[in-house]
């Protein structure tokens, strides 16, 4: 089977949240034969599992093989950047150890994520 036809499984799979199998189908592609994309998929596979440093990693491995991949420099960045903060309540301190840094706004930050997600093709 051509990459392509993969690749197009892996997407209903995630699609219909089968995540163990997409990631069975990226495993059964020889490693010889594995690109970058496979790398992509790998990190959409492991984001929606809510596994995000495994996400991270995956999507950095693809954007330094393809730099100039806006698909994947997106995905990354969307990883590695912080959601924007509201200000903490007035009388509360900001915890510099917190991702949220108190922002108050998970709802938000959530829709944000789908969204970006379905940039990708694999929103809801």
């Amino acid at each position: 089977m051509e990459l392509q036809r993969y690749y197009e499984e892996v997407r209903r799979l995630i699609a219909e949240e089968q995540y163990d199998q997409a990631e069975a189908v990226l495993q059964s592609i020889p490693k010889q034969s594995a690109d970058t994309e496979w790398n992509y998929w790998m990190a959409i596979i492991y984001l929606k599992r809510g596994w995000l440093e495994n996400a991270k990693e995956y999507a950095q491995k693809a954007c330094t093989a393809e730099p100039q991949n806006e698909q994947y420099q997106m995905l990354y960045q969307s990883l590695t950047s912080p959601p924007q903060e509201s200000p903490a309540p007035s009388g509360e301190s900001e915890k510099s150890d917190s991702f949220c840094r108190n922002c108050m706004d998970c709802c938000k930050c959530c829709r944000d994520w789908m969204e970006c997600l379905e940039c990708f093709g694999i929103g809801r």
